[in-house]
């Protein structure tokens, strides 16, 4: 029997979840509950990917900006230089930046993130070194090593770097043009 017309206008299921919906309740985490659910995650992946051996890891930060209104949040104060359209002087300028910064510990060669931490936009990256190698290493389980790091000179941190060497890791850090480490 042939269908009646209005059969063919029914739109299709969307499933249990719209887009909108799942941006709309992620948005309701806390960064606690983003760090549980990421690294539940990324448990399951490293079986998938198959990560196995030494690995070398990468660890760096972004800035993610908020509102002031975002609960929880912290803010930086930056200062920026403009010039006045009155007077042309060059003058400083601070604002503030609401917001947080993720940190994310990721393997060079897969490229997949290993570990992660959401904290405040102000927070010192530095203190973090120690507890995302850990967490990564927790992440793989028995089936790969943390090797390397490679890290910027945010990390500059002599005791913390000493207790990286103490866990079998090479640490690597980037230098700058200038420093008298790459002369």
């Amino acid at each position: 029997l042939p269908l009646p017309p209005h059969y063919l206008q029914i739109p299709a299921k969307q499933g249990p979840l719209s887009p909108q919906c799942l941006a709309q309740n992620i948005g309701k985490f806390t960064p606690e509950q983003i760090e549980k659910l990421f690294h539940a995650i990324i448990r399951l992946l490293v079986g998938v990917v198959g990560l196995t051996g030494d690995l070398t890891v990468v660890l760096d930060g972004s800035k993610v900006p908020t509102t002031k209104s975002y609960a929880g949040c912290g803010y930086l104060s930056v200062t920026h230089k403009v010039k006045e359209k009155k007077t042309g002087r060059i003058v400083e300028v601070v604002k503030k930046v609401f917001g947080w910064k993720i940190l994310v510990l990721i393997e060079v060669q897969s490229r997949l993130p290993l570990a992660m931490t959401v904290v405040q936009i102000q927070e010192y990256e530095g203190e973090w070194l120690l507890p995302l190698l850990k967490q990564a290493q927790a992440n793989l389980g028995e089936r790969a090593r943390i090797r390397k790091v490679v890290v910027d000179r945010g990390y500059l941190d002599g005791e913390d770097l000493w207790q990286v060497d103490q866990l079998g890791i090479t640490f690597v850090i980037v230098a700058k043009a200038g420093m008298t480490v790459r002369e």
